[in-house]
């Protein structure tokens, strides 16, 4: 999936945290669901090649949605929408998001939390 279109609305937010932010987004996104043993949820189905391009917007916008706002709870998904160049088939999406104001010391708290499933925590 070519991610080069993460839109941030960040107004006064520290670059270094914005740039983990869409890092983490990016890792996300990039990584096949299934792969990791003791999180098999994390990551984005890479199974949808032989769908019409319709149905495969609307099943990763929703995906993308959902597992954005479940791992980086520092942010709202406000829209995807996706480019398709029809010569290559390659279809990208242009995720916009806001940051949600997280007091000093709760980003870990957050992550610990949201990062495990109840039945995969150890």
């Amino acid at each position: 999936m070519y991610l080069n279109n993460i839109v941030v609305n960040a107004d006064g937010e520290n670059q270094e945290t914005v740039a983990e932010i869409v890092a983490g987004i990016k890792f996300l996104l990039q990584t096949p669901t299934g792969k990791y043993p003791m999180n098999r949820d994390f990551g984005i189905n890479q199974n949808l090649q032989d769908k019409p391009v319709s149905s495969v917007q609307s099943l990763l916008a929703i995906e993308i949605k959902d597992k954005i706002e479940r791992y980086e709870p520092r942010v709202e998904v406000t829209d995807v929408s996706f480019e398709y160049d029809e010569t290559s088939g390659i279809l990208s999406p242009i995720i916009e998001i806001d940051l949600i104001s997280v007091e000093e010391g709760e980003d870990e708290e957050y992550r610990d939390e949201d990062f495990y499933d109840d039945e995969d925590e150890v």
